[in-house]
C-alpha cells in the first residue's frame, strides 16, 4: 500500500518539459491502475511550471481500518522555471559565474538590490543578498 501511494504523489508530482498539467497527471495515475480523481486532490503538487522533480522523503501509514488505509507521503519538488540565456538558474550544469554576472548587470543597470542563489560579493551595503526565497531565481528591484 505504502509503495502504490509513492508512486502515485510521483506520478502526480514529477513531469518532464511538455508533460505538465492536471491532464497529463491523470494519464500518468491511470498508467499506475490508480483513481485519476486523485489528481484533483494534489493541490500544490501541481503547479504552471514547465517540468518539476520529486524526490520522496518517506512514507507511512496515517491509519489502517479492514479495507482501506490512509498513507502520508512527505516529499520535496522543485519546480525550475527561471532561466537565464537558457540555462536554467537550479540546474547544476549552469555555472556560478553566469548567475553572478547576470546579477553584476543587473546591478549595473541600477538595480538597488539584486538577490539570488548565490552570494555576490562587493558593491554597495545591501545590493546583493541571498536566502531560501531566492534559491531559484534572481531578484532584480528597481526604483521608478
Amino acid at each position: 500500500m505504502k509503495l502504490r501511494a509513492v508512486r502515485v504523489v510521483e506520478a502526480i508530482g514529477a513531469w518532464s518539459a511538455g508533460r505538465g498539467g492536471a491532464t497529463a497527471a491523470k494519464k500518468r495515475v491511470a498508467a499506475l491502475g490508480a483513481a485519476p480523481s486523485l489528481v484533483d486532490q494534489a493541490g500544490a503538487l501541481l503547479s504552471d511550471a514547465p517540468e518539476a522533480a520529486l524526490q520522496v522523503i518517506d512514507a507511512q501509514y496515517g491509519g489502517i481500518l479492514a479495507d482501506s488505509a490512509s498513507v502520508l507521503v512527505v516529499c520535496g519538488q522543485w519546480t525550475p522555471g527561471h532561466a537565464i540565456d537558457g540555462h536554467k538558474v537550479v540546474d547544476p550544469a549552469t555555472s556560478r559565474r553566469l548567475v553572478e554576472s547576470f546579477m553584476r548587470d543587473a546591478a549595473a543597470a541600477g538595480s538597488y538590490n539584486v538577490g539570488g542563489p548565490v552570494r555576490v560579493s562587493g558593491g554597495a551595503p545591501g545590493r546583493f543578498f541571498t536566502d531560501n526565497t531566492h534559491h531559484d531565481h534572481v531578484h532584480a528591484g528597481f526604483t521608478t
